[in-house]
């Protein structure tokens, strides 16, 4: 294998596929890393990172894919605001809760 390759085994197979570095390396430098990810995808990360719950979930739906990283030591409320800027949604924190308009 050389970089930017993967084992993948499947049974009694084992596959050499090509892979993403930045995407798999994020954790190592405490980013999120999206790279057309759904916002569903992103709020979910983001609820499991922060502990809150997204209120209005289920209206995040469509075909849009987002593509970045941001630091994990960010506050939510940036987080959110680069997220509001890119989704052209609202989030309001309330306590342990994110309401999307």
């Amino acid at each position: 294998m050389i970089p930017g390759e993967e084992a993948v085994i499947k049974g009694n197979e084992i596959k050499i596929a090509q892979t993403d570095p930045s995407k798999n390396t994020a954790w190592q430098r405490d980013e999120f890393y999206f790279d057309g990810n759904n916002l569903q995808d992103i709020v979910g990360q983001l609820a499991r990172w922060y502990d809150v719950d997204f209120i209005n979930s289920e209206l995040l739906t469509g075909t849009s894919t987002y593509k970045g990283s941001i630091n994990r030591d960010s506050k939510l409320s940036t987080v959110l605001n680069v997220l509001a800027f890119a989704t052209q949604r609202k989030f309001e924190i309330n306590g342990r809760k994110v309401i999307i308009e």
